[in-house]
């Protein structure tokens, strides 16, 4: 009688979930099988590797085990790989096809041209690993953007209050990526090229998947979409893991650049201009590739503009090198309203032609000692001399 008793409670669980891996198969609309779903990463996911892949897969079967509802489309970031190659896909599971395959940036924090560090922390300005959920779309500073939705707690379940979400970026045009040997970098959310900004969040918005990859150890042992059908799942305490939190950009170490101390008071203010040439005339006067990090985060007039660190305005100075001061320009942003949002863009001043440039000993109240500064006379009314002073402070519109 037991064993009879049993049996029926066997036969009723096996039942019962059939009927649910029915319910949630057609809520998540993914009634291909696993082997189907490979063979698509595999057939048209390019340079997707197979251990990418094998990730992936588990992670849809964790999810619909977890009873995490998604539709047929499914995003993967890889970025294992460097930031020049095209790192994103977007696949119809359902219809068997590649829908997209582009670039995707990485947090300015996490490395240049390779990324290796990840955050779930506010004001990190580096983007998170793990399983996502596309949200609504909406218009934002960047135009059209489309929320995230972190699925993983200690790894990106912040994603939401850290505005991490998918937008566009000028600086992720492949004829940029070209010229500068990698694009640009975000504030960690993962930015596409423009010109397919639109057709990808209106593919993949309100309900699909997203996986962002990485090799992390602590990742792959720790994930709930990795080790679903694992009793026993590591904890992360168990083990030391090399750290994936980035060094704040604020903290970093940078080139000291030159800014003009309209006020006298030692302090860099959103209103004081900042020492620039054009990406082309740096890269002619100074015969080498136009620094990323000290690019304008916004182009004026379709063009890119570097800041001029101290060192560089120093050698223009020394050698009078008459040319490349007439192709300076100083910029501050300004704000503006666009379709009724207030919108950041960059400024050119017209303070006329540099006349005499004198160099000029301050005290630096924050270090304590004497600083080299410059006095620069310009052929206008400007009066007294502009003082120019270097900082190494963090500027966030500057810097890709």
């Amino acid at each position: 009688m037991y064993i009879y008793l049993l049996r029926i409670i066997a036969v009723t669980l096996l039942s019962f979930s059939f009927l649910n891996n029915q319910i949630h198969a057609k809520a998540n609309q993914t009634n291909i099988s696993q082997s189907e779903i490979k063979k698509l990463l595999q057939d048209k996911g390019g340079n997707l590797n197979n251990q990418v892949i094998d990730k992936v897969l588990t992670t849809i079967n964790c999810a619909n085990i977890n009873n995490i509802e998604h539709n047929n489309v499914l995003t993967i970031i890889d970025y294992s790989l460097p930031s020049n190659q095209k790192r994103f896909w977007v696949f119809d599971l359902n219809k068997n096809k590649l829908l997209a395959h582009t670039y995707v940036s990485h947090g300015i924090t996490a490395g240049a041209l390779l990324t290796n560090k990840f955050s779930n922390v506010s004001n990190s300005k580096a983007g998170s690993l793990g399983v996502f959920k596309t949200g609504e779309s909406y218009r934002g500073r960047e135009g059209l953007s489309m929320r995230l939705a972190g699925l993983e707690e200690g790894f990106n379940e912040h994603a939401e209050r850290r505005f991490i979400v998918m937008h566009g970026g000028w600086y992720m045009d492949e004829k940029f990526i070209k010229r500068y040997g990698r694009p640009g970098r975000s504030w960690g959310c993962p930015a596409v090229p423009l010109h397919q900004k639109n057709d990808i969040i209106n593919t993949i918005k309100e309900g699909s998947l997203m996986v962002i990859y990485y090799p992390s150890d602590k990742w792959f042992e720790n994930s709930k979409f990795l080790n679903c059908e694992n009793i026993f799942i590591k904890k992360e305490n168990n083990k030391k893991y090399s750290s994936l939190e980035p060094t704040l950009v604020e903290n970093a170490k940078r080139d000291k650049i030159l800014y003009f101390d309209l006020n006298g008071n030692n302090i860099r203010e959103r209103e004081d201009p900042v020492i620039t040439l054009s990406a082309d005339d740096y890269e002619q006067i100074f015969k080498t590739k136009a620094p990323l990090d000290r690019m304008i985060r916004r182009q004026i007039n379709d063009r890119e503009f570097i800041v001029l660190s101290d060192y560089e305005f120093n050698d223009i100075v020394i050698k009078k090198n008459n040319r490349a001061l007439e192709k300076i320009k100083f910029i501050i942003p300004v704000l503006v309203k666009i379709n009724g949002r207030m919108r950041t863009k960059m400024k050119i001043l017209d303070y006329g032609n540099i006349e005499a440039i004198n160099h000029q000993h301050f005290f630096n109240e924050e270090t304590g000692s004497q600083a080299k500064g410059y006095l620069i006379n310009f052929n206008s009314n400007i009066d007294p001399a502009i003082q120019v002073k270097p900082t190494d402070e963090f500027i966030r519109w500057i810097g890709l």
